[in-house]
């Protein structure tokens, strides 16, 4: 696999900051004795694009983000075969949008909310993927 990352991070103000970055892979099979049919296809599980863009800012004891998450296309084939998305086993490509918000009471004790998924996209990665939810978190740090 031979690929690129490029990333860039900007300050907007004190406490809230951007971010974006994107991978490039070429993921090519170059030799294999073994299944000829797959020379020149493209590695399987490896997506050739993925990237990721978002906003994190804090206050006081507050903290927060939201992201989007871009995953292209997957192979589960060795020979690529597997080229319909929205059906059970395919890999389909994808792009999420995630969010956190915390607050920290002292350096002990911190509570956040979150949620995956907020558009609710429907996507299969061999089956179908979560949609969207709602998490909680309590941390006591000692």
């Amino acid at each position: 696999v031979r690929g690129i990352e490029l990333e860039v991070r900007q300050p907007l103000m004190a406490g809230l900051t951007t971010y974006a970055n994107v991978t490039f892979n070429d993921p090519k099979i170059t030799e294999n004795f073994a299944k000829p049919l797959t020379v020149g296809k493209v590695m399987t599980a490896t997506p050739r694009r993925m990237a990721n863009l978002g906003i994190e800012g804090s206050y006081g004891a507050w903290r927060g983000s939201l992201g989007g998450h871009y995953v292209g296309k997957v192979y589960n084939n060795e020979e690529n075969r597997d080229v319909i998305n929205g059906v059970y086993g395919a890999y389909d490509p994808f792009f999420l949008v995630d969010a956190k918000l915390a607050y920290k009471f002292d350096e002990h004790t911190s509570v956040s909310v979150s949620g995956s998924n907020l558009s609710d996209r429907k996507y299969y990665q061999s089956s179908r993927a979560q949609g969207r939810a709602f998490f909680a978190e309590v941390v006591f740090k000692y």
